[in-house]
């Protein structure tokens, strides 16, 4: 049963350090703290709506994402193109999460999510933030695919977090 009253995304930042998309107000009851509008990083994909001219000066989402951090990509190749991404309270949608690629917790999720960081900080990090996001991840390589695993009693998570380990440093 989906509760009505409980906020999913209030607009969007990204954590560089960790290369993780925040949702503001995830999980918090509307008391109506949200409801001004106002611009953000970047805006989920779970539904936005995007002018025809930014698409045409900007282009279509990079394919090369497939899945996960090309709704990052694309806000933030807008907001540097001069458009600005705005959360807007009145628009209200209900949001399964992680129906595609099922998040961390199924091999095609976690496979694009750990991809894709990698092609995401890459592009868009600066060097400071990147060096930090580096260190992250050499410590979650040895660590991460044996939680996930163990958390998940998924042993094929254990392989999947490598191939897009590997397939992201490569991309």
């Amino acid at each position: 049963m989906i509760n009505l009253d409980v906020i999913w995304s209030a607009g969007c930042k990204i954590s560089w350090k960790l290369s993780r998309g925040i949702q503001i107000g995830t999980n918090e009851l509307d008391h109506g703290q949200f409801d001004t509008q106002r611009r953000v990083e970047y805006v989920s994909g779970s539904a936005f709506l995007i002018k025809t001219e930014v698409i045409q000066k900007i282009g279509l989402m990079d394919r090369k994402y497939f899945l996960y951090f090309e709704e990052s990509d694309w806000t933030l190749r807008a907001n540097q193109a001069g458009y600005g991404s705005l959360y807007v309270p009145t628009a209200q949608i209900w949001h399964k999460v992680s129906q595609s690629g099922g998040g961390i917790s199924k091999t095609t999720g976690l496979y694009y999510i750990t991809r894709n960081r990698w092609i995401f900080m890459k592009k868009w990090a600066k060097k400071s933030d990147y060096a930090i996001f580096i260190i992250y991840q050499i410590i979650g390589f040895f660590l991460l695919p044996i939680m996930l695993s163990i958390y998940y009693r998924n042993q094929k998570l254990f392989l999947t977090y490598y191939l897009g380990f590997f397939d992201g440093i490569k991309s």
